[in-house]
């Protein structure tokens, strides 16, 4: 059997106290789970344009789009690995 662990990490977008305040107090009785805020100002990647002449790897923007958790709910959990019991 394949069990998904519990979230351990809890990051929470730029600006969003209330759902900031709601995550602490839901885990507050649990010190395993952290809550962090994303510490992300803006895009670190450049333009294509711009980073053409230093781009060592030729291969297709492998950014992934967001999870659909963190558009809506403006938070993303990190979960354990999948463990066997």
């Amino acid at each position: 059997m394949v069990h998904v662990g519990e979230p351990r990490l809890v990051i929470v977008r730029r600006g969003h106290f209330a759902t900031f305040e709601l995550l602490c107090r839901t885990f507050s009785d649990d010190p395993s789970v952290q809550i962090v805020w994303d510490r992300r100002r803006e895009e670190r990647r450049r333009t294509p344009d711009a980073a053409a002449e230093e781009e060592r790897r030729r291969s297709k923007d492998r950014r992934r789009v967001p999870p659909m958790q963190w558009r809506q709910l403006n938070y993303v959990a990190a979960f354990d690995a999948a463990r066997k019991d």
